[in-house]
C-alpha cells in the first residue's frame, strides 16, 4: 500500500511540473529573446528576427527553455546555434549545427542529447496573459527589483526638490540661483535625467541640452542612433490599454521607462515622468493608465500618467505619450 501511495504521489508531482511548464516560463527569457531578435535583424545570416514560442524540455533533473525563432533561407555559412537555458536563463546545453564544412558540436562535450526530453511548448501570448493576470485577481505585482527600484525613486526627494518656479541644480533638484529670471519653469525633464544619471543611464540632459523645453528635445533624441547606443528602445504593444499594461508591468519587475511627450509647439514645453513600479489593478490601469512618478507644476512620487500629463493630452486612452526601456541597465 505505501509503495502505491509513493507511485501515486510521484505521478502527481510530474503532472504538476508539467501543469507548470505548460503555462509559464522565465520572465528573464524576454530579454535574451529581445537581445537576439535585435541581433538577427542586424545581421541576416544569423536566423531570422521573427519569435514564435518556447519549447520546453527536460536533461536528467533539470527544466530547460529553447526560444524557437521562424526560419528562412540563410547564408550558405550559416551555423545554427541551439541554445538551451535553465530557469535563472543561464546558457545550460549549446549545439552548433551548419556551416560551409558541415559540423555538429555539443557544449559541453559531455552533454547526452539523446537524454533531452520534450515536454510541452510555452506561446509568449500565454506567458504575457499569466503576467497581466496574476494569482492576485488583476493585480500587477511588484517583485523583488521592482520594490529596489521603487525605493530608489523614493530617494529621490522629488516632492521636495525640483520644485517649479525656481532655478536648480538640474542633477540635485536643489533651487541654486535666487536672483535668476530664466530657466524658472518646470523641472520635468530634469528630474528623469538627474534620477538617470544617478542609476548610471545616459539620458539626453545639460549640458548637451539646456534644461529649457529639454522635454521636447529628449522626446526626439531617444528616437536617435544616440540613444539606442545608450540602451534605450520603444516599447509598444497592440493598443494603447495593452501598452499601458506592458510599461507597468516592465517598471514592477525593476525596468527603467521613461514616458515622454513632445509640445506641437516647439516654442512650449513637453513633459517627461519614470514609470514608477506599484501594485495596482487592472481595472485602474485601464481608467487611467500606469503610475508614474516626475517633477511639474506639482511634484508627485504616485500619480496617474492620465492626471501626470493631463495638460498635454486632450482625450483618452491618449496616442501620443511614449514610452522607452532602457535595456542597458535595470535593478537587478
Amino acid at each position: 500500500m505505501k509503495i502505491r501511495f509513493c507511485f501515486l504521489s510521484i505521478i502527481a508531482f510530474f503532472s504538476c511540473v508539467v501543469a507548470f511548464a505548460q503555462s509559464s516560463y522565465p520572465s528573464c527569457l524576454d530579454e535574451l529573446i529581445e537581445q537576439t531578435s535585435t541581433q538577427h535583424m542586424k545581421n541576416s545570416c544569423e536566423g531570422e528576427s521573427k519569435f514564435l514560442r518556447i519549447d520546453m524540455y527536460s536533461y536528467q533533473d533539470t527544466l530547460l527553455y529553447l526560444p524557437v525563432f521562424e526560419r528562412k533561407n540563410l547564408c550558405p555559412d550559416y551555423v545554427r546555434n541551439t541554445i538551451f537555458y535553465n530557469a535563472v536563463c543561464k546558457v545550460q546545453i549549446q549545439i552548433h549545427d551548419g556551416g560551409i564544412n558541415y559540423r555538429h558540436q555539443v557544449l559541453p562535450s559531455w552533454i547526452d542529447t539523446k537524454q533531452l526530453k520534450f515536454i510541452s511548448v510555452i506561446e509568449k501570448e500565454q506567458k504575457n496573459k499569466e503576467e497581466y493576470f496574476t494569482n492576485n485577481a488583476g493585480s500587477f505585482i511588484v517583485d523583488e527589483n521592482g520594490k529596489a527600484l521603487q525605493k530608489f525613486y523614493l530617494s529621490l526627494n522629488v516632492e521636495s526638490l525640483w520644485i517649479a518656479g525656481s532655478h536648480i541644480d538640474w542633477q540635485t533638484g536643489v533651487a541654486d540661483k535666487p536672483e535668476a529670471t530664466s530657466e524658472n519653469h518646470t523641472h520635468c525633464s530634469a528630474f528623469v535625467a538627474a534620477a538617470c544619471q544617478k542609476m548610471g543611464v545616459y539620458i539626453l540632459h545639460p549640458p548637451q541640452h539646456g534644461q529649457k523645453l529639454l522635454a521636447n528635445a529628449q522626446y526626439d533624441w531617444l528616437q536617435t542612433e544616440e540613444a539606442r547606443q545608450n540602451g534605450w528602445m520603444p516599447v509598444t504593444a497592440g493598443n494603447r490599454i495593452q501598452l499601458y499594461m506592458e510599461v507597468q508591468r516592465l517598471a514592477n519587475a525593476g525596468n527603467i521607462i521613461v514616458a515622454v511627450i513632445k509640445n506641437p509647439d516647439d516654442s512650449k514645453p513637453g513633459h517627461a515622468a519614470l514609470v514608477m513600479p506599484k501594485k495596482i489593478e487592472e481595472e485602474k490601469i485601464l481608467e487611467s493608465g500606469p503610475v508614474v512618478i516626475m517633477a511639474g507644476t506639482h511634484n508627485f512620487n504616485f500619480i496617474s500618467l492620465k492626471n501626470g500629463f493631463k495638460n498635454h493630452i486632450d482625450q483618452w486612452p491618449e496616442e501620443t505619450v511614449r514610452f522607452y526601456i532602457n535595456r542597458s541597465k535595470s535593478i537587478r
